[in-house]
């Protein structure tokens, strides 16, 4: 549990290096330990990484987004529709597309637990105390606090899941392109270059990476409950003028 490097070392990583879900995992479940905007940060990660979103799609998700499971058993899986076509002056995804349904939870189950404490909150928003720059500050305050050697942004949480999918061939490059809906096969052939992942792994030392295997075992849990504790006391949430957020990240 020592610090890997003094915080004044500390440089911003890449914005297209993909973040370890190790390390997604160790910043989530320091951030869910916080107040309302770090818990929201915790799972907005969480999410952002399971479901390759990008950081606006991920903090501007209503209830009107969500898809809860039908009936119960392995096929019982929570979804996201990305720009859906049935919410009114819903604007289409960055590659101009409505409808684009992303499971969640389905290799990552803590995700989907996640998503269903969100969900159950019953709030319109299910982000409703989260921006970009609190969810950038949450994520830059949490690598601090652990003295990470980098720190880390929520867009590469989105590039994590997809280079994480591709290394341990938990799904194809086709199956990466669809729930990342991007529009060209050009567009995801950097996941094919799996030495990029691997590197940024190297700049941790395996005790830390290692922390993962215990924490991932409680981590759905834990952070639905502090979702659920902090919906209690959660403030009214922002007027829609006050929550659009460029679509400059992708």
């Amino acid at each position: 549990n020592a610090p890997l490097r003094g915080w004044e070392n500390l440089e911003p990583a890449r914005s297209r290096e993909p973040i370890p879900v190790e390390v997604c995992e160790i910043l989530a479940d320091e951030l869910r330990r916080g107040d309302l905007v770090d818990v929201e940060a915790a799972a907005a990660m969480i999410i952002s990484f399971d479901a390759y979103l990008r950081p606006g799609e991920c903090i501007q998700l209503t209830r009107a987004h969500v898809a809860p499971p039908h009936g119960s058993g392995p096929a019982a899986v929570w979804a996201i529709q990305v720009a859906p076509s049935h919410v009114p002056e819903e604007a289409p995804s960055k590659t101009n597309t409505y409808d684009d349904t992303v499971l969640v939870g389905d290799h990552r189950s803590y995700a989907g637990e996640v998503l269903a404490a969100l969900f159950r909150r019953r709030s319109h928003q299910l982000f409703q105390n989260l921006t970009l720059p609190k969810y950038e500050k949450a994520m830059r305050a949490a690598c601090l606090r652990l003295q990470l050697p980098a720190v880390f942004v929520p867009h590469q949480l989105r590039h994590g899941g997809a280079s994480h999918d591709a290394l341990h061939e938990i799904r194809d490059m086709r199956e990466i392109q669809a729930r990342g809906r991007w529009r060209s096969r050009e567009s995801v052939r950097r996941y094919e270059k799996k030495g990029v992942l691997l590197r940024v792994r190297r700049k941790f030392p395996l005790s830390f990476l290692s922390r993962a295997n215990a924490i991932r075992s409680f981590l759905g849990t834990k952070t639905a409950k502090a979702l659920l504790k902090a919906g209690r006391f959660a403030p009214p949430a922002l007027p829609a003028k006050a929550r659009r957020y460029g679509r400059e990240y992708g």
